[in-house]
C-alpha cells in the first residue's frame, strides 16, 4: 500500500482503494465512493460582464472559428451582418455563428437586438458540445424587437445571428445575463 519509488505519478502496488501518488486529477481505482481525484463541480455564472466583438469569417455552423472565452459571467457581444437576404425559405446573406466558452452552470437570458430599421434578424441558441438547439427565435418583423431565449449553459453555447432582410452592414448586439 505504499508508493515506494520516486515517481509520484505511478501506483505501483496492488491495493486499488488507495491513491498513493501525488498526481491530482487521476483516479487510480474503480471505487467511485472514495473520490480520490474530485472533479470540480461547475459554479454559478457570477463572473463580471465582458464586452466582446465578433470576427469574420464566421458563417459556417459546422466550423466554428469564432470561439470566444468569457469570464463566466454576463456577455455583451457586438457584431455586424455584412448582408441581409433570403430566398424565401432560408438565409442567403451573412450568418454569424459564434461559440462562447463557459465553465459555469446557470440559467441565462440571451437577447438579440439591433437598431437599423427595416432589418429582420433571427437568433439560434444551441449547445456547442452536442449541436443540439436550446432555443430558436424567428421573428417576422422588421420593427427592431428584442429576441430572448433562456439557455442553460453547462457547456459552451453556440449562437447563430441570421439576417433575413434589411440593409447591408446592419449592427447587432447580443446580451447574455445570468
Amino acid at each position: 500500500s505504499d508508493d515506494d519509488d520516486s515517481t509520484p505519478s505511478d501506483d505501483d502496488d496492488s491495493t486499488l482503494s488507495d491513491d498513493d501518488d501525488a498526481t491530482p486529477g487521476d483516479d487510480d481505482d474503480s471505487t467511485p465512493s472514495d473520490d480520490d481525484d474530485s472533479t470540480p463541480t461547475p459554479t454559478a455564472c457570477t463572473g463580471p460582464t465582458v464586452l466582446l466583438s465578433e470576427t469574420e469569417p464566421n458563417d459556417d455552423v459546422n466550423s466554428l472559428v469564432d470561439v470566444i472565452a468569457t469570464a463566466n459571467g454576463g456577455v455583451v457581444l457586438e457584431g455586424t451582418a455584412s448582408s441581409c437576404s433570403n430566398d424565401g425559405s432560408g438565409w442567403t446573406g451573412d450568418r454569424d455563428w459564434i461559440q462562447l466558452e463557459f465553465d459555469c452552470v446557470d440559467t441565462a437570458t440571451v437577447t438579440l437586438s439591433w437598431t437599423d430599421s427595416g432589418t429582420d434578424m433571427d437568433l439560434v441558441v444551441g449547445r456547442a458540445d452536442t449541436g443540439s438547439i436550446i432555443d430558436q427565435q424567428y421573428t417576422a418583423s422588421t420593427t427592431p424587437p428584442e429576441v430572448s431565449s433562456s439557455a442553460f449553459p453547462g457547456s459552451d453555447i453556440a449562437l447563430g445571428i441570421l439576417c433575413w432582410e434589411g440593409p447591408n452592414n446592419a449592427d447587432w448586439t447580443i446580451e447574455i445575463e445570468f
